[in-house]
Parts: C-alpha cells; structure tokens; sequence
C-alpha cells in the first residue's frame, strides 16, 4: 500500500499545530535514529525523522513521553554542562583579539579518552604557536542533542544558549568540532555559529613536529607501524555496579606510553588497510558542500597517515547510522543490536571511524574499530572502550581540570563555577510520587523535583515503564 503524501503532511500539520492527544505508539516514535535517511531514500521524500521528531515534541509537551527511554541521556548531558565538567579556555589574554577557530570537541571523545581530545588540543596549541591556526580558545560541553532527540525544546533552547554564551565569550570564532553530530546540530539550530571539522583543518596543515611542511607520515611511524586494533571480541555492555572511577588524572599527568599497554586490546598486523564509516550526521550537514569537504578531508587526512581507506558499498551510496543516532536504546535495545550487526557486516575490514559514538557502537557488536585520532596519536594515547557511566563522568572531570594546565601562560577560565554560563538543573519529567503497589520507599527512587506537579498520565507512565 502506497501512502499518499497528502496524507502524511497533513499528519504532520496536526503534530505541528494541535497536540496529539492519543499516543499508542510510545517506544516505535522513539525507536527512530532520527538520521535523515528517509527523505533520500522515499521516492515521494516524505521526511518520516521530522515526524517521528515532531511526535517526540509533542509527546513530551503533554507529559506523555516514559521517562526511562531518556533519562539516563538527558542526566549524561547535565553532567556535561555542569559545573564540574564545561569549562571555557580563553587563550587570547594577552591581547584580547578576535581570532577565527576555536576547539569544540564535544562530550563524548573526552567521555571516552580524555587522552584524545588533549593530544588534538597540543597539536591545535603547536600550530596556533607557528601562526598557521590562529586560535582563540577551547569549549567543554555538549551540544544539546540529548534534549533536542527527547524531545524537550525547552531543555535544548537552554543548552544552546549556555554554548552560544560561550561561543560569544571567545569572539565569535567558527567552531573546530571533533564530532559531526555536533556540527550537523549547530548547523540547523545555530546557523550564526560557524562550524569547520579538525579532520578538516589537520588535513590541510602541516603537523607541528614536520619541518618539511608534509602531513605524511614514514612507514616506520610508531603511530602506523605499532597500532593495535580493539579485540574482535563483542565488549561487555557497561558494568553498572562498579563505581569506583579510574585514576585518570594521575594516569595523565604523566603521558600514556601507548596503546599496547590496554588490557582490552590485542596485536594485529599492521595491514593499515580500514573501510572508512561515514557517520549520519557527516552526510547531512548544512551549507553546500560542507558534507563533501568533510568526508574528503577524513579521506585525505587517512592517506597523510598511509592509511589505506576502502568505500562501503552500501553507505557510500546512503548513509545509515550507526544504531546511536536519536538515543533509542533504552526504548528497543534490541533495534539498535540490530542495527550495529548489520552495520557491522558491511564489511569484513576493520572500520575507520571519526565519529567516537560510531566506534563505541561497532565496539559493542564485536567488530574491529579505531577513531582516527587513535591511530594519529597511538604512540602517545591509550583509550579503552566499555568505561561504566561513572568513569565516564570522571574522565570528563579530568580533562575539564587538565586542560588548563596544558597553557604555559595565564589563560581565562570561564565555567559555571567561576561566573560563566550557569549550570540549569534539568527539568525532571516525572516528578517525585508515592511508590508503585507492591514497592516500599526505600526501594522507589525520587525521580524529580516534589515543587513540580505532576499529571495523572505522568504517573500512568511511571508504573507502566
């Protein structure tokens, strides 16, 4: 059966304009990864992800929307922006100008390896010293999409009014993101904040430590030559019971030596052969061209490496996401299994990744993956994969405290702490209620505010969840 597309639009009008009181279809509007690959893909280009979106909003304005399928995001991301993880390095003190970059890594690739993010920070630093990037500072924080993906416009508009107050606190500059979800977000949301990828600008620089003003690397590179690949092995999901957090701080303060030094990594040949996965969000951006100079860049920036990268039949011609996409893995864990196998099989190579959601993703299904800032920093960097939420937390933590130190001279700090954006608490969806029958005080966690009022379908939701 062909659905007309009057038919959806005028389904789409009605989620835009009246509320749609009768939501059956709960977890199938938040199974989607929002990734846009329905409108390439529907021969009428009738864009289900904006109203499976629209139907998200919607949901979450009635309070209608279970709590469980976003919670743990929407909480990730107020640790993010909080006062113990944003942070704001102004490195233009000296003279106060207006300079054209600044580093926005993002905050998942600190999530993962703070180790990451301040090898690319040096890197930035080196070349800012030689005058090839003139850089004006370095931003902390996520960049809204768990509330934007929930839902939550409210919660979002905060988020990106506490990035665009950073972003003014440094002069404007165009922001040099690691991540291409963030750049495809900003793009949409943000339009006056300029976005370029550092895949983008590493591509067309020199590196710091070349004289010879050539990006490529010799065949005897420890960076290339003594790479090790993550474990073929499916990685165990993320251990919740233990919380004790690693020791990042002290483990960074004095460089990593390597990555043959993680436990959960083991030797291959160096093939330096990869399939490169091209990210949703990287196929998707905003502005003409932006998405083919971004693809490129990662391509010339792997052959610099002498890596060897090898098109996968089918993304090239559609990008897909990887399963993380629109956070739909409380709401049906088994659609993204699903879709991180298929993914998976595409091809037997390991994957090249520069999306660290995508490498974290493939990790899971069992299937060799590297980011490609590992492989650029393997003979200093060691990230390992499968870190539990709470060291998570504190690798954040640990970068946001050693980023600084990483300035040989006095630099401005601004964060929530310090007088800069103020953190905002999120606004709990379900607010605190007696327990569920059959369920005792002590075991029924206060899942809000007890100022905020609750609905009866709200508490419908909580039992049912």
């Amino acid at each position: 059966m062909t659905i007309p597309k009057t038919w959806v639009m005028r389904l789409n009008t009605c989620c835009l304009l009246w509320e749609v009181k009768a939501t059956p279809a709960k977890r199938l509007i938040n199974t989607d990864n929002l990734s846009g690959v329905f409108a390439e893909v529907c021969p009428e280009k009738i864009d289900m992800d904006g109203l499976l979106l629209a139907g998200r909003q919607s949901m979450h304005r009635q309070d209608k929307m279970p709590w469980a399928f976003h919670e743990f995001w929407l909480r990730d991301m107020e640790h993010a922006n909080g006062e113990t993880a944003a942070l704001t390095l102004d490195i233009r003190s000296d003279t106060g100008e207006n300079r054209p970059y600044a580093f926005f890594p993002g905050c998942q690739l600190g999530a993962a390896s703070p180790a990451l993010v301040l090898a690319a920070w040096d890197e930035l630093l080196a070349l800012n010293a030689d005058k090839r990037i003139p850089l004006s500072g370095m931003i902390l924080r996520c960049c809204g999409a768990p509330a934007e993906w929930a839902g939550d416009e409210e919660l979002y508009a905060a988020a990106l009014d506490a990035l665009r107050g950073d972003w003014e606190a440094l002069g404007r500059p165009a922001l040099a993101c690691a991540c291409p979800s963030c750049m495809r977000i900003l793009g949409v949301r943000a339009p006056e904040i300029e976005t370029i990828s550092i895949y983008e600008l590493f591509s067309s620089k020199a590196r710091p430590d070349n004289s010879s003003g050539d990006d490529r690397m010799e065949p005897g590179d420890d960076a290339i030559s003594k790479y090790e690949l993550f474990s073929g092995e499916a990685q165990p999901e993320y251990s919740y019971g233990d919380d004790t957090p690693e020791p990042v701080s002290d483990a960074m303060q004095t460089q990593p030596t390597g990555l043959e030094q993680s436990p959960s990594r083991r030797s291959v040949e160096p093939a330096n052969v990869f399939a490169v996965f091209d990210p949703c969000a990287a196929a998707r951006l905003t502005g003409e061209g932006k998405s083919d100079t971004l693809r490129q860049s990662v391509r010339s920036l792997a052959k610099a490496m002498n890596l060897e990268v090898l098109p996968l039949p089918v993304q090239e011609r559609v990008t897909r996401c990887c399963g993380f996409g629109g956070q739909p893995e409380c709401a049906d864990p088994a659609f993204v299994k699903k879709v991180r196998e298929d993914r998976a099989a595409e091809s037997p190579l390991p994957y090249l990744c520069y999306c660290m959601n995508c490498r974290e993703a493939f990790l899971k299904a069992g299937k060799p993956s590297a980011h490609i800032l590992e492989l650029r920093y393997a003979n200093t960097v060691d990230a390992l994969p499968g870190l539990s939420p709470t060291k998570r937390r504190a690798n954040r933590e640990s970068l946001r405290d050693l980023a600084g130190a990483r300035i040989a001279r006095p630099c401005s700090l601004r964060h929530p702490a310090a007088g800069g954006t103020p953190a905002f608490p999120i606004k709990r969806r379900i607010a605190s209620s007696p327990p569920p029958p059959g369920k005792t005080p002590g075991s029924w966690r206060n899942r809000g505010s007890a100022a905020a009022p609750q609905s009866k379908g709200a508490r419908r939701n909580t039992a049912r969840v």
